[in-house]
């Protein structure tokens, strides 16, 4: 009986955090459609505080964290967050500071790939539009962001390509980003000196950071994935 009580508990808590994230996603639509009518700025220039937006994200990844079946059904409504200007429409009011747009778009990027990264593979038979279009916004992230947006969009993407193995739009991307990133090292090592221009020493670490995500999050010896045929060594 004490177990029967402890399931029957169990389940009116899940169906409560379901609903709360239900509510947490209507009001991040209505978030959205203020700013986008520039009707309520982001945040204010002068505080230091994430935005509302940026803690409804934060306060659904953590009952993803908990337990991703309650963020579910909202994934692809999440999706479009991960577009590289979407905060552009978030931040119409001309005086939000850039310093904390910048910041808010970074917490934005993360919190989203974090629940993506955990929801996605609970998916059965999502769109594979929806999948391919994930993947090129988490890889244009990846090029264009912050070491904490590339490690957060590098794991979700990641999860994406194991999970969704068999999508032959989205199996080679991360040989491909490999490829990408190790050209600045090859071109390094052949040329035999530090690199004298600030721009290109950002460009190497910046690619040896990617590197470095990609290898720890992807498996490229992994026998399954029949498109790997790089030695990592290299």
């Amino acid at each position: 009986l004490k177990q029967e009580q402890e399931k029957k508990n169990a389940h009116k808590v899940a169906m409560m955090c379901t609903r709360f994230c239900d509510h947490l996603s209507e009001v991040l639509i209505k978030l959205t459609e203020e700013a986008a009518e520039a009707k309520a700025p982001a945040q204010d220039a002068k505080s230091k505080k994430p935005s509302r937006l940026v803690i409804c994200l934060i306060t659904m990844g953590l009952f993803c964290k908990v337990s991703p079946e309650f963020m579910l059904k909202h994934a692809e409504n999440l999706e479009t967050y991960l577009k590289n200007k979407v905060s552009a429409t978030f931040v119409m009011n001309k005086h939000v500071s850039n310093y904390f747009q910048q910041k808010d778009d970074e917490k934005i990027h993360c919190e989203v790939g974090g629940i993506l990264e955990r929801v996605m593979p609970l998916m059965q038979h999502p769109d594979p539009a929806f999948i391919k279009t994930t993947a090129q916004d988490l890889v244009e992230l990846m090029q264009a962001h912050t070491m904490p947006v590339i490690q957060s969009c590098c794991k979700c993407l990641c999860s994406i390509v194991k999970t969704f193995a068999n999508e032959q739009s989205i199996a080679t991307i991360p040989n491909t980003l490999y490829n990408t990133y190790f050209k600045p090292l090859n071109d390094y090592k052949e040329r035999d000196k530090p690199p004298t221009v600030a721009r290109n020493q950002q460009i190497l670490i910046r690619s040896l950071f990617l590197l470095g995500s990609l290898c720890r999050y992807h498996d490229f010896d992994d026998g399954t994935y029949q498109h790997s045929h790089m030695n990592v060594s290299n």
